[in-house]
């Protein structure tokens, strides 16, 4: 009996592992970031639901724009 496809496997797996590890940390600092500005502005409640969503789907306010409206 080979043991290629459990090497092969296993390579998989592990590389699987470190992909999944690679995009959490990004994502986790992405959240720190959107928690520290969300702060600032003092944003609470459902507003700050619906900023943090918004915040992480990378969504930002041009102020420039906004001031404009």
């Amino acid at each position: 009996m080979t043991m290629r496809p459990l090497v092969i496997a296993g390579a998989l797996i592990v590389g699987a592992t470190v992909g999944a590890l690679a995009q959490a940390a990004p994502q986790e600092s992405e959240e720190r970031v959107c928690q520290t500005r969300a702060d600032e502005l003092k944003i609470t409640e459902e507003m700050r639901d619906t900023y943090m969503r918004e915040c992480l789907a990378g969504e930002r306010v041009d102020r420039r724009k906004a001031e404009t409206k």
